[in-house]
């Protein structure tokens, strides 16, 4: 009998949670959130030490608050969020078509909602077992690009582990049909009502993270395939701006006119002191530079008496002052002087 009560104990304790406290367990990470007034449009980033507790979270929730939180994704998740902005081009009722029938041939249910205090578009996949985040996000965001659907923040944004998205069931939230009418806005019912119909959601559509992390990797063919596809009309525009040229045989190329071009492909040979590693056209060596030859200037020798002598050297900046013309007038000069 012990051991039959000790095994009931968790399942009546499960079935007597509160609502409230079945959905904050779906929220666990609580480190690095952002905050805003309602009506605003900047998000405040909280600081790194703050924990978002669970009492700040039911006030976000209530019927008068003030705020509106965010938070992002723990690494064990039960479920994962993709935001559309309201500028995004997935808006459009023919594209956010296609993204959930995609969606939906993944084996996943996607839930619409409206993000609370904007006109986003939060599309929340429930799992039945938390599984982890990267590891899910990791095959979602493969599938995605695979069709084509652009990931960035003006686009679609899949949320993670340090991307922050609004809690829902805040001020403005809404559930959407598939055609984004508003089927039921949280602040026309109950609070209890509202928590009691998001968690129904988040049961009913929930499935096996397997569905994701069992998806056999596409072949590097069928990538290539997908990512390198063109279509034709951008082949022949580039072909056009790109065509071949052609030379018309009755006018002489230039390289007609050049000598004989003799290609030494086999030897290594040296240009100006560097090794040559390519090909030159023999008319486009260098030259070998002759060496210059000495030649010796004869000399007659000095007992030639013919030779003429060698004049000295003038120095027109600076005369040379010799004794050989010396003045009387400057030995008179010179006496004065030592006087």
């Amino acid at each position: 009998m012990s051991n039959a009560s000790g095994i009931g104990a968790p399942l009546a304790e499960s079935v007597l949670e509160p609502p409230l406290t079945q959905l904050l367990r779906l929220f666990p990470s609580r480190g690095n959130s952002l905050i805003k007034r309602v009506g605003s449009l900047n998000w405040r980033q909280m600081s790194q030490f703050h924990y978002l507790t669970d009492e700040e979270i039911a006030v976000s929730i209530g019927r008068d608050a003030v705020y509106v939180r965010a938070t992002t994704l723990d690494d064990m998740t039960k479920f994962l969020v993709i935001t559309v902005p309201a500028n995004s081009r997935y808006i459009d009722l023919e594209q956010f078509a296609r993204l959930i029938a995609f969606l939906r041939t993944l084996h996943l249910n996607p839930k619409v909602y409206r993000a609370a205090d904007s006109e986003d578009i939060q599309v929340f996949l429930p799992f039945t077992e938390t599984a982890n985040t990267a590891a899910v996000l990791r095959v979602l965001n493969r599938e995605l690009t695979n069709q084509s659907f652009e990931i960035a923040a003006h686009s679609l944004v899949v949320h993670s582990t340090y991307e922050p998205f609004a809690l829902p069931l805040q001020s403005k939230f809404a559930w959407l049909n598939d055609d984004l009418s508003v089927k039921v806005s949280k602040d026309d019912i109950a609070v209890d009502a509202a928590i009691a119909f998001f968690l129904a959601d988040m049961t009913r559509a929930a499935v096996s993270p397997a569905v994701l992390l069992d998806r056999p990797v596409p072949p590097v063919s069928a990538l290539n395939a997908s990512t390198d596809t063109v279509s034709d009309e951008l082949v022949e525009i580039i072909e056009a701006i790109d065509s071949p040229v052609v030379l018309d045989d009755t006018q002489p190329a230039l390289y007609d006119q050049a000598p004989e071009i003799v290609l030494e492909t086999e030897q290594l040979k040296r240009l100006g002191g560097q090794l040559q590693l390519f090909v030159v056209p023999s008319h486009q060596e260098p030259k070998e530079q002759p060496t210059p030859v000495r030649r010796s200037r004869k000399r007659r020798p000095r007992s030639d008496p013919q030779a003429p002598r060698a004049e000295p050297v003038t120095n027109n900046l600076f005369p040379t002052i010799t004794t050989d013309n010396f003045s009387s007038s400057d030995h008179q000069k010179e006496a004065n002087q030592r006087d």
